[in-house]
């Protein structure tokens, strides 16, 4: 398996971008002490979301179990490099989708 670095760290960029105004405001309006809250919160926030909330939904909705959704990522990855990590999930539910539309491979959906 290859596993460049970039494509480990593609969710966290946008996130790192995102927080940049706002930890610049909360520096500008409250100082060190507000600009180190903000961050404080959008890490919070974040590891909820990426490990509580969007594993249930994503099973829930999509039922697929998280562990799948990990293996798939790693299987795309390894196929299409980092445009796999990033597609990762679109092309599994395509994929369950195709595999459910036909009787003889249902079993595998």
């Amino acid at each position: 398996m290859r596993f460049s670095g970039a494509s480990l760290y593609i969710p966290y960029i946008g996130l790192v971008l995102a927080s940049i105004p706002l930890t610049m405001l909360a520096l500008f309006k409250y100082g060190s002490t507000g600009a180190f809250g903000v961050i404080v919160v959008i890490v919070v926030i974040d590891t909820l979301a990426e490990n509580v909330v969007f594993p249930s939904l994503a099973g829930k909705g999509l039922k697929l179990s998280p562990a799948s959704l990990f293996l798939a990522l790693i299987y795309w990855n390894y196929v299409l490099g980092t445009a796999g990590v990033i597609l990762s999930i679109p092309l599994t539910i395509v994929l369950k989708f195709l595999l459910e539309s036909f009787e003889d491979t249902k079993w595998l959906a």
